[in-house]
């Protein structure tokens, strides 16, 4: 079972990474798929930071938190779990260019920060579990 959320997951995270516009996905179920070819991937580079969505930022950090702890659920192995969720963070952004999406540096950091906050409580309940399994 916990392969079949994983999974889900993964597609979840894709389609939202693909699907045209995430807003008329969230907001009326939309989902439809724009191909590029040749995409510009200099607004990668890019950084304004006016245009930092706070509710899309979460969201992100929120979809990879989630996406590293099934990950772990299932390999159980901390950084296989780490590495790959990363390489799923940098993927996603690097395929919305050719999906009439922009790849966004902000998206990126907010990935990593739902990655990096797993692997803190992750370790901070190894830790507790040591000591209270010690006593």
């Amino acid at each position: 079972m916990k392969y079949i959320f994983l999974i889900t997951w993964i597609v979840i995270i894709f389609i939202s990474t693909c699907t045209h516009s995430t807003k008329e996905l969230l907001q009326d179920g939309n989902v439809y798929f724009t191909f590029i070819p040749s995409p510009n991937f200099l607004a990668f580079i890019s950084f304004t930071p006016n245009h930092v969505n706070l509710p899309e930022f979460f969201g992100h950090t929120i979809m990879f938190f989630l996406l590293t702890y099934l990950f772990i659920k299932v390999n159980k192995d901390l950084l296989a779990s780490v590495f790959t969720a990363i390489a799923i963070g940098i993927s996603t952004e690097m395929l919305q260019p050719f999906f009439s999406r922009t790849a966004d540096v902000v998206d990126l950091a907010a990935d990593m920060l739902g990655i990096s906050i797993f692997i803190i409580l992750y370790l901070i309940n190894g830790r507790f579990s040591m000591i209270t399994n010690e006593n």
